[in-house]
Formats: C-alpha cells, structure tokens, sequence
C-alpha cells in the first residue's frame, strides 16, 4: 500500500525508522558486547563463562529493545489509519488470484471427490 493510497497521515519514514532501529540496534549492541568481551570488560564469573555472560546480556538487552518496538510499533502502526479504505477483496484492479472473494474454505471432501475425479479422467484416457 503506497502512501498515497493510505491519504497523509500515515508517517512512512517513522515507520521506516521503527523498523530498521531494531536491526540498527541489535547489530550495534551484539558489536558493542563482543568488543567488550575482547577487551576484558566482560569477565568470567563463578559458573558462568564470558561466552554465556556475552550471550545473556544480548538476550536482556533484547528483551528491553522489543518490549519499546512492540510500544513505538502501536505508536507507528496504528490500526485506525485503515479504517475506512476501500477492502482489496473487492477491487476489479487487482486480479483475482489476489484477491480473497473467490477462496472457500478447503474441506476434506472436496480434496477427497477431487482425487477420485481425476482418477477416474486418468484411468478412462488410457
């Protein structure tokens, strides 16, 4: 859906940037722990060595980063901005293949009489 399409207000660069600081930031943290771990300022601890400590504190830090994603993504993706847009299930301009007006739902016995059918045709062609 192009920013057109959606009408003004839907903030695509803040979106953008909701994304990618996720990817940004992970990156950044996983070169920033691994430098800390090379120059000693991570250190084995008791049972843990500085592998597991390094791997731990990623996954905190991770924890933390997308718990403010999952709150700047309600922020950003706001269900509302598509309330009132034309459904896609019903637009002659997109083809039909892609829209989902012509799905029924898929049922054992029509999957069942389709095997049986094309059996039948196979066998009666030879």
């Amino acid at each position: 859906i192009n920013a057109e399409y959606m009408g003004g207000g839907c903030r695509p660069f803040a979106k953008l940037m909701c994304i990618k600081g996720v990817v940004f930031f992970t990156f950044w943290q996983q070169i920033t722990i691994s430098l800390m771990v090379h120059l000693g300022v991570l250190k084995e601890t008791g049972n843990f060595n500085t592998e597991t400590i390094a791997r731990g504190l990623q996954d905190f830090i991770i924890c933390w980063e997308m718990l403010i994603a999952a709150l700047l993504h309600h922020f950003f993706f706001p269900y509302n901005e598509f309330n009132g847009l034309p459904s896609r299930d019903h637009d002659p301009s997109i083809p039909i293949e892609l829209r989902m007006e012509h799905v029924t739902p898929l049922r054992f016995e029509d999957y069942q009489a389709s095997l049986i059918k094309n059996e039948e045709d196979r066998t009666s062609e030879e």
